[in-house]
């Protein structure tokens, strides 16, 4: 089962898209830390590491109920961590 919510995915999306990030050049690996027995009580929770192939640059992000992964991706792909920006961001 994975943590990501399809909104979430369409926004990533859209992030890479405003940074001129092919989706190709992106792995993405989850990992679901969320205890099956009481998934019903506690939030799930997991890990999801992007990594921008092309520069070989990864990071860890929080996912699940309550985490703001994509508004924290866009931030690290501002800042460089992935890598050289390929174009000034577009805002919208």
């Amino acid at each position: 089962m994975t943590l990501i919510e399809p909104w979430e995915m369409a926004e990533f999306r859209m992030e890479l898209l405003r940074e001129g990030i092919a989706r190709q050049d992106i792995e993405l690996s989850e990992i679901n830390m969320s205890d099956p027995r009481s998934d019903e009580i506690l939030a799930q929770r997991g890990t999801l590491t992007v990594t921008r192939i092309s520069t070989g640059c990864s990071h860890d992000y929080a996912i699940g109920d309550g985490t703001t992964w994509v508004r924290d991706f866009a931030c690290a792909v501002e800042s460089g961590r992935f890598g050289q920006r390929l174009r000034a961001r577009i805002r919208g």
